[in-house]
C-alpha cells in the first residue's frame, strides 16, 4: 500500500513563500528517510504522534479550567462581546499556557504529516489524545465515568497496538 504523503507542488495562498515545497523525488521531510541512532523511521514517526497526543490531550481539561469566569463577561453586542471573551481568555495565563502547548502539538502534528501515513496518524492521535484527556481529568479530580470508561479506554488502547502494529508490518 503506497504511503499517504502530502505533497504541496504549488500553493496561491497569500503565505506561500513560507510553505515548505514537499517533492516525492526529494524526499523532502520532517524525519528523514532511515534509521538514525537505531530507532528506525516508524518509531520515530509514532514517537512524534504519541507526543502530539500527549500534548492535546493533556492541555484539555486545563484548557476547561482556564475559561472558567467567561460566562461572567457581559458586553452589550455581538461584536463587543465577542472582543471582550478574547481578551479574557488572551489576558487568562491560565489558558493561554496550555493553549501554547496545544498548539506547540498541532505543529508538530502538520509537520509529522509529511510523512506519515494517515491511517496510522489519526486514529493514533485522536484516540490516544482523549484517553490522555480522560487521565489527566482524573488526576485534577474530575469524574471520568466509572467502568465503563476504563473498559472504552483498554479497548482504544488496543485498537491503536493493531494500527501500530499493522504500520510496522506494512514498512516490512
Amino acid at each position: 500500500m503506497r504511503r499517504a504523503r502530502n505533497n504541496f507542488r504549488s500553493c496561491s495562498a497569500p503565505f506561500a513563500h513560507h510553505t515548505r515545497v514537499l517533492d516525492e523525488s526529494t524526499n523532502d521531510s520532517w524525519f528523514q528517510a532511515g534509521d538514525i541512532g537505531g530507532v528506525p523511521e516508524i518509531g520515530r514517526e509514532v514517537s512524534a504522534l504519541v507526543l502530539v497526543a500527549i500534548l492535546w490531550g493533556g492541555t484539555n481539561p486545563f484548557l476547561k479550567t482556564g475559561t472558567e469566569g467567561l460566562e461572567k463577561v457581559k458586553k452589550g453586542n455581538r461584536v463587543p462581546q465577542l472582543l471582550a471573551e478574547m481578551k479574557f481568555l488572551c489576558l487568562n495565563y491560565k489558558y493561554m499556557v496550555p493553549f501554547l502547548f496545544n498548539q506547540c502539538g498541532s505543529i508538530i502534528y502538520y509537520l509529522t504529516l509529511a510523512s506519515t501515513d494517515l491511517s496510522l496518524a489519526v486514529p493514533l492521535c485522536n484516540s490516544l489524545a482523549l484517553i490522555v484527556t480522560v487521565l489527566t481529568g482524573k488526576m485534577l479530580g474530575e469524574d471520568i465515568g466509572g467502568k465503563r470508561a476504563v473498559v472504552g479506554m483498554l479497548l482504544t488502547a488496543l485498537g491503536v497496538a493493531l494500527c501500530i502494529a499493522g504500520s510496522m508490518n506494512e514498512q516490512e
